[in-house]
């Protein structure tokens, strides 16, 4: 496939072709999550607070 375009558009186009799918998976990678995580309420605070003994 790589080879195709390249010879199709010369090197230079296939390189920004590469870059711009690159950042694009990049970007949509940010806003994936693990499945079976849920969306909001991942952090969450202890009932107990925790207390620092100075002495």
């Amino acid at each position: 496939m790589g080879a195709v375009v390249v010879r199709a558009w010369d090197y230079a186009c296939a390189f920004v072709l590469a870059g711009s799918i690159s950042l694009f998976a990049g970007f949509v990678a940010t806003f994936l999550r693990p499945p079976g995580r849920r969306r909001k309420g991942r952090l969450t605070a202890s009932p107990q607070p925790i207390s620092r003994d100075m002495g």
